[in-house]
């Protein structure tokens, strides 16, 4: 199932995780989480790094991304594609 040249594959809900530049932050820890309360509640999910690519834009980055923080990865979250 391709995404159809969609950034996101469409998807309504994602979760961007953040880290503060002045501490350490396992991220992969909290993706997991955050995959595994997805697949518990029925969800799909995607570890989805190229979203770093929006927030190279500064003023995207100041909406959704507080001072002194910086993108470290993102979770897409929908239901999974039928692929019967």
């Amino acid at each position: 199932m391709g995404r159809g040249s969609k950034l996101f594959y469409n998807t309504p809900p994602w979760v961007v995780i953040a880290r503060n530049v002045n501490k350490d932050l396992d991220c992969g820890i909290v993706v997991q989480n955050v995959t595994l309360a997805a697949t518990s509640l029925g969800l799909g999910s995607v570890v989805y790094a190229l979203a770093d690519y929006v927030f190279n834009n500064e003023d995207c980055k100041k909406k959704v991304i507080p001072k002194r923080y910086a993108f470290a990865i993102s979770v897409l979250i929908g239901f999974p594609a039928n692929l019967d």
